[in-house]
């Protein structure tokens, strides 16, 4: 059964999000046109592209992190073509960035590829699927689109597939079904993170709606969760044969969880949505189990025409590449709380500005860091100014910093750019 779970994996599709140093690179002006072409072009600062702490080294006494200045290129594609009942949008963005003071592998290379499908077989049924394929060196790019953020080293190569399906029932006037089904697949080249972190995760979702009011829905739910490691290398390395050594699939795990929620539009330009409730986790090879409070809410105010702020608060468990020494001190995942923010605004016709914050606490669940936290900050500012209708300069800083109970894994990484897009 995992083998088939693993498989249908690897070929789902899944969705897009936005990260402070990889803004979007559509506009309102470009949404609505059947096909665009667009390259960017870009001259950086990076004053850790190491991702390593400030310190030196015990041993050599040299400085873990390594800043440079360089430069992108950044192509993309995308095509929208809307149908009668039917819609099918396609993007690709090839990124090729040039770090000048690196010694060897001056170069990283990344592609992201979204799908998005949306059909209307009636007014009552409804089917939805969203699509994103990373494959990057920067994790913070592969993390795109994931409320909860696993802060990792620089050159963590990796695949990353996300695939969110959902079918809407209208069942009678007041009452409607949600059924949803959602699929990531991750695929590190590095070998350590591999044997921690390549995994597939599926979530299944059946929610029940009222709707109360004509603003108003409220809902339970039920959602099933799994997360299938697929690494059988060993994360732990003992010498007592008392204590076994611990493979990757030993972190498997199923959750359940179990909430009551709301969507809520107070106004044309003000919509909140929420669901609370708890999750269990089991984790089978291990004979052991996990009970935790269950979060996603999430409020936008389009307050304007190309205009708006989205604030949100999810909790929830995510996978760690912290293990443990042995089978009886693992370290299983993270309980972790996140709150984010992001905003739009046009200050003027021609000048535009967007804003991401998050900050993200996460408390190890088992192994000799348990109880322990880390504390995560990603935030980042873009502005655009459009010179004609072709042509636009554009400027944006970005900060990472994660504050760990254990100093090797703490950084602070800052980064500036600005550089000029074509779009036809």
């Amino acid at each position: 059964m995992k083998k088939i779970i693993a498989s249908a994996g690897m070929v789902a599709v899944g969705a897009t999000g936005l990260h402070a140093a990889n803004y979007g690179d559509s506009s309102p002006d470009e949404a609505g046109k059947r096909w665009s072409v667009s390259a960017a072009v870009r001259g950086f600062y990076d004053d850790n592209y190491t991702t390593r702490p400030s310190r030196r080294d015990p041993v050599t006494g040299e400085r873990l992190k390594r800043d440079s200045f360089g430069f992108e290129v950044s192509p993309s594609a995308a095509l929208n073509l809307p149908m009668e009942t039917s819609f099918l949008g396609l993007t690709y963005t090839y990124t090729l960035s040039y770090y000048e003071a690196r010694d060897a592998n001056k170069t990283d290379q990344s592609h992201d590829v979204a799908l998005t499908f949306d059909h209307r077989f009636s007014e009552r049924y409804h089917v939805n699927l969203h699509n994103q394929f990373v494959y990057s060196i920067e994790p913070t790019l592969v993390e795109q689109g994931q409320t909860i953020t696993t802060p990792l080293r620089a050159d963590a190569e990796v695949l990353h597939n996300r695939a969110v399906l959902g079918f809407d029932a209208q069942i009678t006037p007041l009452w409607s079904v949600l059924v949803g089904y959602a699929n990531n697949y991750y695929n590190y080249n590095d070998d350590r993170y591999s044997a921690l972190l390549d995994r597939v995760e599926h979530l299944f979702r059946v929610e029940p709606r009222h709707h109360l009011a004509p603003n108003t829905l409220v809902f339970g739910g039920y959602q099933y969760g799994i997360t299938d490691y697929l690494s059988e290398d060993f994360i732990t390395d003992t010498t007592d044969f008392l204590e076994p050594d611990v493979r990757g699939t030993d972190r498997d795990n199923e959750s359940h969880y179990a909430y009551v929620g709301t969507e809520h539009k107070f106004s044309s330009v003000l919509t909140v949505e929420g669901r609370v409730g708890v999750q269990f986790i089991t984790y089978s090879e291990l004979d052991q189990d996990d009970f935790s409070p269950y979060a996603d809410i999430v409020g936008t105010y389009s307050y304007m025409p190309g205009s708006y702020v989205k604030l949100g608060v999810k909790q929830a468990h995510n996978a760690t590449d912290v293990s443990g020494p042995s089978l009886n001190e693992l370290t299983l995942d993270q309980d972790a709380t996140t709150v984010f923010l992001s905003v739009r605004h046009r200050l003027t016709a021609l000048l535009s500005g967007e804003l991401f914050g998050q900050y993200q606490h996460s408390t190890y669940n088992g192994g000799i860091a348990d109880g322990e936290s880390d504390d995560y900050v990603s935030m980042g500012l873009r502005l655009a100014y459009k010179i004609n209708r072709h042509f636009s300069a554009e400027t944006g800083y970005s900060l990472d910093h994660l504050s760990s109970y254990d100093d090797a894994r703490g950084f602070t990484r800052n980064r500036v750019f600005v550089g000029v897009r074509g779009t036809y």
